[in-house]
């Protein structure tokens, strides 16, 4: 609005009440379009998953019947059994035989044709179920689009400061710092998620690290005078854990602020990664190499230990961070509800509508929708063959060291939302 003045913005209200009417009025009469739409895809859910398994027992039921159906045949129209029961005179028996396994037949043919009614009765019930979901999906979206509009209208008039209606500029600044809270936990939330991604590339690599240095261990135990293999995977190795060194820094504006103990484990991750490296190799003798490979190991399983750490760390913020942000939505969607009460209450008090349906019953609760956090990505993990500086061996030669398909661990964190626990719980 231009001027805001309290004259100029009862002006806008009132020219805006017959749209803000309408629009509650659409809200009323579609309330519950969004809740039985939800149960019916539960109710399609089951009919699918009943019919699939009617679908299943009619397969099973039709085998048997043909089974049956060739035992019964088989018998009734064998010349030789015949002529063997008659001539030993027991044709009696025979035709008792033929008889029970004839009733069998039919009986496994009658419960068929029930589990082909109830197939067909399913089949009906889901068409008609996929009828009903087209028709309350179109009410469900006309529902969410009109709660839209009245946002996007609401927000047009009341955004800023709205003289004479204080009691609204109130609850829209509480509105906002809930809003702001709620982002910031997601921010945390998506910062520590990129650090667990990285620490899950930086563990790949130490696998693949450890597995070239045990190759390399075995080819200088296997080959006492040539060390080219052995080398070779010492190379890997190395090249390996230079990635795993990168990657750690690429991590380090995501996981700080740490703890003073998760700081040291850090601290000690980063030298270990740093003490594990071979360069050189070739300029080693072989029992420098033996010994530079065990320590790299040594050093590798030290790093590895405090990476679990770190990332079990992260684990466990990580539920943190989603438990604190279930209590900032929380805030957050009280707080919209109460704005939108004064809003909606500004109508009636300036447009004289009295009570506008349904100026005080908010029909949908959006607190499982504000707890929602943007997906960060992942890490790109290169292959092993891409990644590993060294030419490749002779042919016969080269086998895929252990660590090759590791994945990288990946999962959700919150590393640094301890500042804002705390600050919270000291407020």
């Amino acid at each position: 609005m231009a001027t805001l003045t309290p004259e100029a913005i009862r002006d806008a209200v009132f020219n805006a009440a017959s749209e803000n009417s309408d629009l509650l009025n659409t809200l009323a009469k579609t309330s519950e379009a969004p809740s039985l739409y939800a149960a019916h895809l539960i109710h399609l859910d089951r009919l699918e998953t009943s019919l699939t398994e009617q679908n299943s027992v009619l397969d099973s039921l039709k085998t048997q019947t043909d089974i049956k159906f060739k035992s019964h045949k088989k018998l009734r129209d064998s010349v030789t059994k015949k002529w063997f029961y008659r001539a030993t005179k027991m044709l009696a028996k025979f035709e008792a035989k033929a008889m029970s396994e004839e009733r069998e037949y039919f009986a496994a043919l009658g419960t068929q044709s029930k589990a082909e009614e109830r197939c067909d009765i399913l089949k009906t019930e889901v068409e008609r179920a996929k009828e009903d979901k087209l028709e309350l999906e179109k009410v469900a979206k006309a529902h969410g689009d009109t709660h839209q509009k009245i946002d996007k209208l609401y927000e047009r008039l009341f955004k800023g400061p709205t003289p004479g209606f204080g009691d609204e500029d109130e609850r829209e600044s509480t509105f906002y710092k809930s809003e702001e809270g709620n982002e910031n936990v997601k921010e945390w939330i998506k910062k520590a998620r990129k650090a667990k991604n990285g620490l899950g590339v930086v563990k790949t690599y130490v696998g693949r690290a450890k597995g070239n240095f045990s190759y390399a261990h075995t080819s200088a135990e296997e080959n006492r005078f040539f060390l080219d293999q052995a080398t070779y995977y010492v190379d890997r190795g190395d090249n390996a854990v230079r990635l795993a060194l990168e990657a750690l820094k690429k991590t380090d504006e995501h996981l700080f602020p740490l703890s003073q103990d998760m700081m040291g484990k850090h601290r000690v991750l980063m030298s270990s990664l740093e003490s594990a490296r071979i360069q050189e190799s070739r300029s080693y003798p072989r029992a420098g190499l033996f010994a530079a490979i065990e320590a790299s190991q040594r050093n590798l399983s030290d790093a590895e230990a405090r990476l679990e750490q770190l990332i079990e760390h992260a684990k466990e913020v990580e539920k943190a961070g989603l438990a604190k942000l279930k209590e900032t939505a929380r805030r957050l969607e009280d707080s919209r509800q109460e704005l939108q009460q004064i809003r909606q209450g500004i109508f009636e008090r300036v447009a004289g509508f009295g009570e506008a349906a349904p100026a005080y019953n908010e029909c949908c609760d959006r607190a499982d929708r504000f707890c929602d956090v943007p997906d960060v990505g992942h890490e790109h993990v290169q292959p092993e063959e891409e990644a590993a500086s060294p030419a490749a061996p002779a042919e016969g030669e080269r086998a895929q060291p252990p660590g090759y398909e590791q994945e990288a661990t990946q999962g959700p964190s919150r590393f640094g939302l301890a500042d804002v626990l705390r600050e919270d719980r000291d407020a």
